[in-house]
């Protein structure tokens, strides 16, 4: 009875839903309805049995259970529905599935960013995610299979009262009329209330289906935004914004883990029986759409070149070719697949906009081994291709701490100490007008360009890599050979030397000169990763272990000359680890790894949104307590991480062994609140040990419970590196007094809870 009460209104309200518009949907579900109880129970089961999750190996790209494809891959005759809703309507040759997922959860963090007691290092927050999907199915009643097929995710994804911690609306780069000037990058702006974006949108055309050519080889075009990634996803993967930043390959915004997929163009063929050929292509950055953009002036610092706009073909792409063999036995399978990556990215920012351009092909090849119940996986991958370090000019018209508009590097003559050679000096020179005659300083307020400061230091000869720590010279036609200019530094006049005029120069300081030379970077990073599972039969554990090695190297732009790189640069990854995972420093990216000190800005950056420069070794423990191992799982992983390139300990009493440059670092400890500098002497490798516990509990077939605990020991090399600065422990205190402290060496942890329900 109860079963007919249920049928009677599930038919009553689809048919109030669907008649309006379509009546054959209507005729439709009135034949089932009419059908019989035993034919209805049939046709549900094979519904469960197209639909049924099991039959596809599933993996997370953001909480334990979200779904998406995973080392196994998708041979084409077998059709991969994973993606498909619980809600199944149907008319004629047209199927359409309906679903979604609601996730929330605590997160809580302590110490994780910094490694300090004395930082306010402690948040707490509370995470939202709300997913409909819907997708559609075409053909497959005439074809015998789908000739295409649709999907579409929209998605809501805030911190709780925080609505847009991931999806802001940003702001490019706002510069005033002088080229020079920034006024403001990236500025989020609040949203007021949740939005709705698309995660996921494409189409696929499956060629094999209704075109008689392909029918011995399986074919489909895709295109739109999907996820598509290699390997394990580290060489390159489809979080858009996660980049080795540092390195010049900057991720769009100051966050992490953009939720939507990249745009992109995929052509999967097989040629021959268990054997797949893709061909991917990515549009990574748009730069390129309209006349606005080819105009930005992105190369105003460059130093060569015939103009600073932007200019035509400066998109970041990525072109993949990967081929999947697959074979299968009675007791296990094999899957390989060798791949080549290219990255074209024409516009990367070490310290400016465009002030470096890169090619970086990636040649790399995963092999994945199910045996009964082990499971082996490997990848290997090695890197090549250069970056072009652009000579730049440095110079930008700026504020000073006073308020003053000044130029940044150009500087007064400094008397006041011997040990400074020419052009090294703090004192800036203000942006003014320097014609005696003209009875105001106010540049803007003079009717002849040409006697603006800001415009003679950029002309030639005083803007050129011959001029670097040399005297700026006078540029009007009152001149008839080369002569410094003199300044009166009170008014900005020019003045002469008898009467208190002083020569100004090209910035000459250590780290920090005017003009950066060109030179080229050789890319030559290798990574090598192995994972081990075994999962017993007669006891309800299984066994994990891993091994990784991703290339590092030292920071490479202190000395300005072509080297090599040995650092392997992973693309927009996101890695959570396989066998063995890892909270904190591979799913949260919030433990930094510190480079060494960067000689222009005298702080270190890190390795924070990538997993560069690491090696690891693993172990894992999974406890299944009930029968049904689905219903409750107890993980506790433990990882042992190291640092692969070299770093340098810090001597907090410790000087640069150069006099000239000491005197002006000394200058600069008092300003930026430092003390010490780098030793000759290596720092330890070892990062630390992580050991993370999770524990997943099945509530309902349709909803999860998921709560883990991480907590990380800091090895010794942030006790070497004690006194270091570094990015993300400057601040500023309530003086008004910079401070550039190092990271610290306590235990950080975390703690996170919550649920997963699909629909």
């Amino acid at each position: 009875m109860k079963k007919h009460v249920r049928l009677f209104l599930l038919s009553l309200c689809m048919t109030s839903c669907m008649s309006a518009d379509n009546p054959e949907i209507e005729e439709d579900v009135a034949q089932e309805v009419e059908q019989t109880e035993g034919k209805k129970a049939a046709t549900e089961e094979v519904i469960q049995k197209e639909e049924a999750p099991e039959l596809f190996d599933i993996q997370d790209t953001e909480g334990d259970i979200n779904n998406i494809k995973t080392i196994k891959k998708e041979i084409p005759e077998k059709h991969d529905k994973s993606w498909l809703g619980k809600l199944r309507l149907k008319s004629k040759d047209i199927t359409m599935y309906l679903g979604g997922m609601i996730r929330d959860e605590y997160f809580l963090y302590n110490r994780v960013n910094t490694l300090r007691t004395d930082y306010y290092d402690s948040n707490d927050f509370f995470r939202h995610k709300l997913s409909l999907d819907w997708s559609m199915l075409q053909g497959e009643k005439r074809y015998g299979k789908p000739a295409t097929e649709a999907f579409v995710r929209l998605s809501n994804y805030i911190y709780w009262q925080n609505n847009n911690a991931y999806m802001p609306i940003v702001i490019d780069d706002m510069r005033a009329q002088d080229a020079n000037v920034s006024i403001a990058q990236n500025i989020p702006v609040r949203t007021l209330m949740p939005l709705i974006f698309a995660e996921q949108a494409w189409l696929k055309i499956n060629l094999d289906a209704f075109a008689s050519g392909f029918t011995k080889n399986p074919t489909f075009f895709q295109v739109g935004l999907f996820d598509y990634e290699v390997g394990r996803g580290i060489s390159l993967g489809y979080h858009a914004d996660m980049a080795v930043e540092a390195l010049g390959w900057p991720g769009d915004g100051g966050f992490t883990r953009f939720p939507y997929m990249p745009p992109g163009f995929l052509m999967r063929t097989q040629p021959v029986e268990n054997l797949t050929l893709d061909f991917y292509f990515s549009k990574w950055r748009e730069v390129n759409a309209d006349i606005e953009s080819t105009n930005a002036p992105t190369r105003q610092n460059r130093l060569f070149g015939p103009r600073p706009e932007r200019g035509k073909g400066k998109d970041r792409d990525v072109w993949v070719l990967r081929a999947d063999y697959k074979h299968e036995t009675s007791d296990g399978e094999l899957l390989a697949e060798p791949y080549w990556v290219h990255c074209n990215a024409p516009e990367q920012q070490i310290e400016f906009q465009a002030d470096a351009s890169a090619h970086l092909n990636t040649l790399g090849v995963m092999v994945d081994l199910t045996h009964k119940n082990f499971k082996i996986n490997v990848e290997v991958a090695g890197q090549f291709g250069t970056q072009q370090v652009h000579a730049i000019d440095r110079n930008v018209i700026k504020l000073n701490s006073k308020g003053e508009t000044v130029l940044s590097h150009v500087v007064f003559e400094n008397s006041g100490n011997s040990a400074f050679g020419p052009g090294v000096s703090f004192v800036q020179v203000p942006v003014r007008d320097t014609n005696p005659n003209n009875g105001t300083n106010d540049p803007v307020a003079s009717t002849d360009i040409t006697t603006n400061i800001n415009y003679i230091v950029n002309q030639v000869p005083n803007r050129c890599l011959a001029q670097q720590g040399q005297a700026i010279q006078r540029i009007d036609s009152l001149v008839k050979e080369p002569t410094d200019i003199t300044i009166d530094p009170s008014t900005g006049k020019r003045e002469q030397l008898a009467s208190g005029g002083q020569r100004i120069f090209n910035a000459n300081n250590f780290g920090n000169k005017r003009f950066r030379n060109a030179y080229k970077l050789t890319y030559g990073g290798f990574m090598a990763l192995a994972d081990l599972s075994y999962e017993f039969d007669d006891l309800p554990l299984k066994l994990a272990g891993a091994l990784g090695y991703i290339g590092g190297d030292e920071y490479p732009y202190n000395t300005e000359c072509n080297k090599t790189f040995r650092g392997f640069t992973p693309l927009r990854t996101w890695y959570k680890g396989l066998s063995v995972e890892n909270i904190l420093i591979f799913d949260r990216l919030v433990i930094p790894r510190p480079m060494n000190i960067s000689y222009k800005n005298l702080y270190a950056f890190n390795n924070l949104k990538n997993l560069s420069d690491l090696q690891y070794i693993g172990l894992g423990l999974t406890w299944f307590p009930l029968q049904d191992r689905r219903k409750l799982s107890c993980t506790s992983d433990t990882m042992f991480l190291w640092k692969v390139g070299d770093i340098y300990k810090w001597n907090k009493c410790g000087k640069h062994p150069d006099p000239a440059i000491e005197a002006q670092i000394a200058l600069d400890r008092n300003f930026l609140g430092f003390e010490g500098w780098e030793s000759t002497e290596r720092a330890h490798r070892m990062i630390g040990i992580e050991t993370d516990i999770k524990v997943l509990y099945k509530l309902l077939e349709q909803c999860t419970i998921i709560a883990k605990l991480a907590v990380f020991f800091p090895g010794k090399l942030y006790k070497d590196l004690d006194g270091q600065p570094n990015i993300v422990t400057r601040r500023i205190d309530q003086c008004g007094r910079s401070h550039y402290d190092s990271l610290g060496s306590d235990t950080a942890f975390a703690f996170i809870v919550g649920f997963d329900y699909r629909f």
